[in-house]
C-alpha cells in the first residue's frame, strides 16, 4: 500500500483541515465530481497520527503527496506480476474466472486494498452491457417525450398558457412579453412537464431500477484479465515528502 500525506493544496477558502496527516491507501473510488475531472478521486486511507491508530479517512486524490510507492510487497508485487503493471480506476477489464460474473467487461469505479497480508484486489466494476441499456432507455424515454411535446404543443395549449400566467403573475406575463420569451417559456415549462411524467411511470421505474441493480459488481484482481488501460497517470504527486 503507498504511503502519502495530504498537503495544503485545498480547492475551499480556508486552510485544509486534514493537511499533514499520514495515511496508507486503502482503497480508491469515483465521486460525482472526478466523473469529469479526476483530481477528485477519492481516496481512502487509514493510518492517522503517524500511522500509529489505523483510523480510516479520505481525501481527494489532489489534496496528496507521495510518500512512499509500494511496488515490492504485498498486493502491488502480486498485481504487477500477474498484468504487467498497476491497476487503476477506469482500466477496463474482462472477468475470466467468477462464477457469476465470468465474460462480463467494464471499467474498474473503485479499488480496494485487503490488507498488507492480502495479494489481490478487490474491483468494483461498471458492467459495459448494462450501462448500454442504462443508455438505450433513456434514449426511449426521450423519443417518448418528444412525440408528447408535439401531440400538445398545440394553439390552444399556448393560448391557455397566457391566460393562466396573466391571471396568476401580469407582470411575469409582461416581462416575458418584453423579452420575447413567452413561447420559449411555455415549450420549456411543457416539456420539463411531459419528461417528469415520463420518467415517473411503474413500468419505466421498474425497468431502470433492474438495470441499476446490475450496473456494479464486485471481483477480485484473481478473476480479471486488463483489456485496455486507461491513459497513464502517475496518480500521486511527487511531493515535498517523497522518497
Amino acid at each position: 500500500m503507498d504511503t502519502v500525506r495530504i498537503s495544503s493544496r485545498w480547492a475551499g477558502n480556508e486552510k485544509n483541515p486534514l493537511e499533514g496527516r499520514l495515511g496508507y491507501v486503502h482503497n480508491i473510488s469515483h465521486g460525482l465530481q472526478s466523473r469529469f475531472n479526476r483530481d477528485y478521486l477519492i481516496v481512502g486511507l487509514m493510518g492517522g497520527e503517524e500511522l500509529g491508530n489505523g483510523q480510516g479517512f479520505e481525501s481527494w486524490l489532489y489534496t496528496l503527496d507521495l510518500v512512499d510507492k509500494d511496488e515490492t510487497t504485498g498486493i502491488a508485487n502480486s498485481v504487477q506480476k500477474q498484468f504487467g503493471c498497476l491497476l487503476y480506476v477506469d482500466d477496463r477489464i474482462k472477468v475470466v474466472k467468477h462464477p457469476s460474473f465470468k465474460g462480463k467487461t467494464g471499467v474498474i469505479s473503485s479499488l480496494q486494498g485487503t490488507g498488507s497480508e492480502g495479494d489481490w484486489l478487490g474491483i468494483e466494476v461498471s458492467d459495459e452491457a448494462t450501462a448500454k441499456e442504462i443508455r438505450r432507455l433513456y434514449g426511449e424515454l426521450n423519443k417518448k417525450a418528444g412525440q408528447e411535446f408535439q401531440r400538445r404543443n398545440v394553439l390552444q395549449g399556448f393560448d391557455n398558457f397566457v391566460v393562466r400566467i396573466k391571471g396568476k403573475n401580469l407582470a411575469l406575463y409582461q416581462l416575458l412579453e418584453q423579452e420575447g420569451r413567452t413561447r420559449e417559456t411555455y415549450e420549456r415549462l411543457l416539456r420539463d412537464d411531459i419528461y417528469k411524467e415520463q420518467a415517473t411511470t411503474p413500468e419505466f421505474q421498474r425497468r431502470l431500477k433492474d438495470l441499476q441493480e446490475q450496473a456494479q459488481f464486485f471481483v477480485s484482481s484473481r478473476d480479471v484479465e486488463l483489456v485496455e488501460r486507461f491513459p497513464p497517470n502517475d496518480l500521486f504527486k511527487q511531493g515535498p515528502f517523497s522518497k
